[in-house]
């Protein structure tokens, strides 16, 4: 299992960063054997300039949060369009993650038993605050929510027209396989403080980030596939392609490489004063194939192909083989509980 340090999970919670994807449909679970990943918020490098300038000028600009785990229980949970029946979903389906702890909540509901809504009841004052109406899924880390002053700090696009189908549960053992259930299990993760198991210093070394020597730009419906003599697109050009659409290379490298992603947390945490010097990750010493938070990589974007240790191996069903973590994984569960106790 691969996370920050509890110092290291900041990244400026103004700027949005979590988990999301771009693409405004709804995922077609297994139809194409895809799924739509993280991404960064439009503003992102924007923002970074403006806390360039922030910082030459001196400026006082920082936050008095000392790490990205909550101290505090229960953690507030507000929502913001939808209704009780999402609301529902969402709710059982964090606290798969609370129910690892004697101590720690999540509380989606005022006392009189409703469910939490924002702005108009709970003002700013919810610590989480979800949204569907923003594009893709996404959530900021860990209780670095609390300095978003307004807005959402966590989105679900479109869920309560997305999960219809699910409303009630009707088919629990169903549910249990599909990818929206991975998806609110993986942005509860980064609201936890986790990060993306892709980044564990195996994956880094099996991943092939520029295409094969000699590759031949390949495309099916808008997706970067190997070309004829079987040659890697490469991370890079893969997923500036559908469905995920990444635009600048810097942002595939935000998303995909460990480095670019510690020097951009680094940078955001020194200048926040969240922390000071350069952070790293921690990590187990062998990747967690049945996270919630690691990727269903394509096997052509990795050296070691189908025994690459990056493999997802969980019980979510992508079709042609592929797998993703539809559930908590012992790996999961341990930093829970080693984080939440």
């Amino acid at each position: 299992m691969t996370w920050m340090r509890a110092r290291a999970c900041a990244m400026a919670a103004a700027l949005g960063l979590g988990a999301c994807a771009t693409a405004p449909e709804a995922v077609k679970e297994a139809a194409v054997g895809e799924a739509l990943l993280d991404d960064t918020p439009a503003d992102y490098w924007d923002v970074i300039k403006i806390r360039e300038e922030l910082a030459k000028a001196g400026a006082p600009e920082h936050i008095g949060i000392e790490d990205a785990l909550w101290k505090k229980s229960p953690v507030t949970v507000a929502f913001n369009g939808g209704n009780d029946e999402v609301y529902k979903i969402i709710e059982a389906t964090a606290q798969e993650w609370t129910a690892h702890s004697e101590n720690f909540r999540f509380s989606f509901r005022n006392p009189d038993g409703t469910f939490r809504i924002w702005p108009a009841t709970d003002g700013k004052r919810a610590d989480i605050r979800i949204s569907f109406n923003e594009n893709g899924y996404w959530s900021l880390i860990g209780s670095f929510a609390l300095a978003r002053a307004s807005g959402a700090t966590m989105n679900f696009y479109n869920f309560p027209e997305t999960l219809r189908p699910h409303y009630g549960f009707p088919d629990p053992a169903a549910w249990k396989r599909t990818y929206y259930r991975a998806t609110i299990l993986h942005e509860f993760g980064h609201a936890l403080g986790l990060n993306h198991e892709h980044f564990h210093k195996a994956c880094q070394a099996d991943m092939k980030f520029d295409p094969d020597p000699g590759y031949a730009e390949t495309l099916i419906d808008g997706r970067y596939v190997p070309d004829t003599e079987g040659r890697s697109p490469g991370v890079l050009l893969y997923y500036k392609g559908e469905p995920n659409k990444w635009q600048p290379r810097s942002k595939i490298l935000l998303q995909m490489e460990r480095e670019m992603f510690l020097a951009q947390t680094t940078l955001f945490a020194n200048m926040e004063r969240f922390a000071e010097g350069d952070l790293e990750l921690t990590e187990s010493a062998g990747v967690d194939q049945k996270s919630v938070m690691l990727y269903s990589l394509q096997r052509y974007l990795l050296k070691g192909g189908p025994s690459s240790p990056c493999i997802a191996a969980g019980d979510g069903d992508l079709g042609g083989g592929r797998r993703f973590g539809a559930g908590l994984s012992a790996g999961d569960i341990a930093y829970f509980r080693e984080n939440y106790p």
